[in-house]
């Protein structure tokens, strides 16, 4: 039996011990979430070598609020931390963050029963040098965005991502727009931990490029 088929049957029955801790609800009952972390962990081996506790943390986090680790509605992210071993010394090691995707933070949203509906979207510069995208401020607050569908005949190219936006509607009706422009999403993934570059006798760097979860959901 190889290391990893190993690795995998002890973290189950490691899971096995973890899954009634978990904070789960009937939306989410315990065996679901426990299969979902199963498979969350197969499609990313590299978590059965980061930090334990940091993963059932995240995994508390993630029940708690109600989401799925499934990489749409969240997702267990590896970062670098430093943490003493036995000695006491400080040791570089592999941990585990919990992040909530937009899938994810729109269904909190609708759970809360504060908001309706919630969107968000990106902004091209091919939409926006073709007229497809507006954005007005003021007392007529408004936003008409006519995407570029790509692949259809006669679009033209979508180009770089200049920015993105969301709208929200409230119980009440009222609807609240935010745009954020690509120097502020970028901003963001800059600051995430997962977006960090170690390289032996080098000091921690941010990636230029985006990294996991941001290279892989960008769009999201």
């Amino acid at each position: 039996m190889s290391t990893d088929l190993v690795a995998l049957k002890d973290f189950k029955r490691e899971l096995e011990i973890i899954a009634p801790e978990l904070p789960t609800s009937n939306a989410i009952p315990v065996e679901k979430m426990k299969s979902a972390i199963m498979v969350a962990v197969q499609k990313t081996p590299a978590l059965l070598n980061a930090d334990r506790s940091t993963l059932w943390q995240s995994a508390r986090m993630c029940a708690a609020d109600g989401l799925i680790p499934d990489g749409r509605e969240a997702a267990f992210v590896l970062f670098k931390t430093k943490k003493k071993d036995d000695r006491g010394n400080e040791v570089w090691v592999d941990a585990v963050q919990y992040i909530p995707m937009v899938f994810g933070l729109r269904k909190r949203a609708l759970m809360s029963g504060e908001v309706r509906d919630i969107r968000a979207y990106l902004v091209y510069e091919g939409e926006w040098a073709n007229d497809r995208f507006e954005m007005v401020a003021g007392d007529e607050e408004k936003i008409v965005h006519r995407p570029i569908i790509e692949g259809a005949p006669g679009e033209p190219a979508r180009g770089a991502v200049i920015g993105g936006y969301a709208v929200a509607v409230l119980a009440s009706g009222e609807r609240i727009r935010e745009w954020l422009p690509l120097s502020a999403i970028e901003k963001r993934r800059r600051s995430a931990p997962s977006q960090r570059v170690y390289e032996k006798g080098k000091s921690p760097r941010v990636s230029d490029e985006p990294l996991g979860v941001w290279r892989d959901w960008y769009e999201e």
